[in-house]
């Protein structure tokens, strides 16, 4: 048993220092690939901007530093890189841009708290920048910016106000993905070039702490590790442990077992309710934004359509379970199983999809894409409507059921 714990931990230990090895001999490569996305981004960005009918006038501007992400504490983290690579991007075209030192040293003379200042208020916009002498304020966040193995995505959503009316006149959400040249592998051309022992230990654990994949990834790593252990103690065979494993986290998977058949029903639906849960969640942001600009009209379809998946989610979470035959036989037939798993990955398909397009609605409301949200607030009500009914079917059929 210990020389199977030790064998074990060497491996992971081995995983680790071949994981550092990379990160660090990538290091300054994912630096440069993150700029060279950042940078296709912002040139989509600056076209669409030229192309805008509301900003023909607008000649001097400001970019407000791009927030990042919000740490639990309520603090904003804003992306200085990023937002001086648009600042110079900008400073190429017909604009005068305040460089962003610049523009923190005025915000401070006059009171101004970076993260603290309410851009969708149009007196703010109108008082800030009255006191940068700017016709317009560039805002906005960088959603992804990250290096994998395959290359480095820059995602951004810009916004432009009128520091006259205080009202947005332009928005666009941006994207790029630089791949990693195959002729130039993960390999750092000069021992000048390579950093130092704490660097890289700061830029792996930063990337994977910012990447939901890479942190699920190592929790099922660990979590294979751990029962493989658990399997070894209790002497069973690793292979009958591992599959066992999958019968319990997999819905749909585990029909076939009396004892497992409520739990991998419940199991599914409580995966419906979470993910329409998160839908209601996006469209409230969504309505949020609308509501402070204005829109009317794209408050009461995000509210429609709120409602609709909150009635959904009640009526899968509210439903009775458990009372049909099929529960109860001990070998239900096979055909009956099969119809189960189709239900359940149908469930997980539409899910999905609404969840995208929740996320979708949100991204259009940011970017004033009015005809866009009528158009994708209907096919969504399609996806619930589509969901709805195949949960009336699940329920009629194992009412139905001998």
């Amino acid at each position: 048993m210990r020389n199977y714990i030790l064998k074990s931990l060497f491996s992971v230990l081995m995983g680790i220092g071949l994981i550092f090895s990379l990160s660090s001999a990538g290091y300054c490569q994912d630096e440069g690939l993150i700029e060279k996305a950042a940078n296709e981004a912002i040139s989509q960005a600056i076209i669409s901007l030229s192309k805008g009918e509301k900003v023909a006038e607008v000649e001097r501007i400001a970019v407000y530093p791009l927030e990042m992400k919000k740490a639990t504490e309520g603090a904003v983290v804003y992306n200085e890189e990023i937002t001086d690579l648009l600042t110079i991007a900008l400073s190429k075209t017909k604009y005068r841009v305040i460089l962003r030192q610049q523009l923190l040293k005025i915000m401070k003379e006059h009171g101004f708290v970076l993260g603290k200042v309410d851009l969708f208020n149009p007196d703010s916009v109108k008082k800030l920048g009255g006191f940068l002498g700017v016709d317009a304020i560039i805002i906005g966040a960088v959603k992804e910016a990250g290096a994998g193995l395959g290359g480095a995505r820059v995602r951004l959503n810009l916004k432009m106000a009128d520091v006259t009316t205080g009202e947005l006149v332009w928005g666009e959400t941006v994207s790029s993905f630089a791949p990693r040249s195959a002729a130039r592998p993960l390999v750092v051309e000069s021992q000048a070039e390579r950093p130092s022992a704490g660097d890289t230990i700061v830029y792996f654990l930063s990337n994977v702490a910012s990447n939901k994949r890479a942190v699920a990834g190592i929790l099922i790593i660990i979590a294979v590790i751990v029962l493989l252990l658990v399997v070894k103690t209790k002497g069973r065979e690793i292979k009958g442990g591992i599959k066992k494993g999958i019968e319990q986290l997999i819905p749909g998977y585990d029909y076939a077992k009396r004892e497992n058949r409520l739990k991998t029903d419940r199991a599914i639906r409580n995966k419906v309710v979470g993910e329409l849960s998160k839908s209601i969640t996006t469209l409230q942001e969504a309505r949020d934004i609308a509501y402070k600009n204005n829109q009317t009209e794209v408050v009461n379809q995000l509210k429609e359509i709120s409602n609709s998946i909150d009635s959904l989610r009640l009526e899968v979470e509210n439903a009775e379970y458990g009372r049909s035959s099929f529960f109860i036989k001990d070998a239900p037939s096979s055909s009956a199983i099969a119809r189960m798993v189709e239900f359940d990955r149908t469930f997980d398909s539409l899910v999905r999809e609404a969840s995208f397009a929740s996320k979708e609605l949100y991204e259009d409301t940011t970017t004033f894409k009015i005809a866009d949200i009528s158009n994708k607030t209907k096919e969504l009500q399609k996806k619930i409507s589509q969901l709805r009914n195949k949960f009336k079917d699940r329920k009629d059929y194992l009412t139905g059921m001998a």
